[in-house]
């Protein structure tokens, strides 16, 4: 699975630590769809939250009148969307806060593209100084 790779903005002392990486998957987010709340509450994308909460409230509200079929195929809007959107979501909170992204790396989970993109960059600067000292 290929993941974006994000590192936190750099603090005072130096530079950004890899080791606070976070890899985000690219694709479809099933648990957004299948828990849209705790989801969201997990990856503490409040305002999200905040406006699925209130679209459902809507939709609920509207179960009691005439529109209740439309009301119906409507309620599953919120789930689809944060299913092929709730990543990006992430994304964008994480941009948000100052976090960069530095790559895009595969791998099995979260730990394994972060090792891999790591080692990428190990590498490129190993190649670099082999360059400028030749």
């Amino acid at each position: 699975m290929i993941h974006t790779i994000h590192i936190p903005p750099a603090t005072d002392a130096g530079a950004s630590d890899i080791g606070e990486a976070v890899a985000i998957p690219e694709g479809k987010a099933p648990w957004a769809f299948i828990a849209p709340p705790f989801w969201l509450a997990w990856h503490r994308l409040w305002w999200a939250l905040t406006g699925y909460l209130l679209v459902t409230a809507i939709v609920l509200s509207l179960l009691a009148t005439p529109l209740a079929p439309a009301a119906l195929l409507l309620g599953g809007l919120p789930g689809i969307f944060l299913l092929l959107e709730g990543h990006q979501l992430r994304r964008n909170k994480l941009e948000r806060m100052g976090w960069q992204f530095v790559g895009v790396a595969e791998g099995h989970d979260e730990n394994e593209a972060i090792a891999r993109h790591a080692g990428h960059m190990v590498g490129m600067a190993r190649r670099s100084r082999i360059g400028a000292a030749a």
